[in-house]
C-alpha cells in the first residue's frame, strides 16, 4: 500500500503460497511471482526490463536475501525488515538497511490530512493529527477545533463529513477517528487528567 502511495511501479509480491499472492494485488500491487514454478530473476527481468530499485525481505531466508540482492539495480536499496544485518558493501552502489520495528509514517501525510480536512464548513481547525500503521492498513486520528457554541448533533455531523472526506480523497487510508473538540480546549493535552486521589486510594494521574 505505501509502495502505490508514492507512485512506485511496477510492484511485484513474490511467495510460495497462492492465498498470499492475492494480498499484494489486493494492496495495490501489479503482479506477482510463484516461485514454486518461476525463476524470481528471469520473471523480474521480463517485468522490468532489467532490475528493481527497491525490495523488501520479510522472510529471514538467506537465500531469499541473496536473490534480492541479485535482482536489484546499481544504487537499488534491500530493506531487511526481520533485522537482520545485510553486507557492508555491494558493487555499483547497492545497499541493505536493517529495520525493526518497522519506520515512521511519511510526513507528508500529515499535510495532506490537513488540507483534506481544512475546507469542510464549522472546522475551525485541525489542532493533532496521528497517522500510524496496524499492520498492512493507515490509520488517521485527527482532533478538529468547533466552536463551543454548537450541538452535540451538530458536531456529530461534522466528524462524519471529516471522516467521509479523508477516505475520499486520501485512498491510502483504511480508517479515520475524528475527535470534535471546542475551539477553547482542543488537542490530546486538555483530555490529560493530573494528579488526583479517589478516596482512600493513591494519588495518580492520568496522560
Amino acid at each position: 500500500m505505501a509502495a502505490r502511495v508514492v507512485g512506485a511501479n511496477p510492484i511485484i509480491g513474490v511467495d510460495i503460497k497462492p492465498k498470499r499472492l492475492q494480498l499484494p494485488m489486493e494492496l495495490g500491487g501489479t503482479h506477482v511471482i510463484d516461485n514454486r514454478h518461476d525463476d524470481i530473476i528471469s520473471r523480474v527481468a521480463d517485468i522490468t526490463g532489467s532490475g528493481v530499485d527497491y525490495v523488501l525481505e520479510i522472510t529471514g531466508s538467506s537465500k531469499m536475501r541473496a536473490l534480492a540482492m541479485e535482482v536489484l539495480n546499481p544504487h537499488g536499496a534491500v530493506a531487511l525488515l526481520t533485522g537482520a544485518s545485510g553486507r557492508d558493501s555491494l558493487p555499483e552502489g547497492r545497499k541493505t538497511i536493517s529495520v525493526i520495528q518497522g519506520d515512521a509514517v511519511p510526513q507528508r501525510f500529515i499535510p495532506e490530512v490537513r488540507h483534506a480536512v481544512n475546507h469542510i464548513e464549522g472546522v475551525r481547525a485541525v489542532t493533532e493529527v496521528r497517522v500510524r500503521w496496524s499492520g498492512h492498513r493507515l490509520h488517521a486520528e485527527v482532533n478538529v477545533a468547533v466552536s463551543p457554541e454548537l450541538s452535540v448533533e451538530k458536531g456529530h455531523e461534522i466528524a462524519k463529513e471529516v471522516r467521509h472526506q479523508l477516505l475520499h480523497h486520501l485512498r491510502y487510508l483504511s480508517n479515520a477517528t475524528i475527535h470534535i473538540d471546542p475551539m477553547t480546549a482542543s488537542g490530546e493535552e486538555h483530555r490529560r487528567m493530573g494528579e488526583h486521589a479517589h478516596g482512600d486510594l493513591p494519588a495518580h494521574s492520568h496522560l
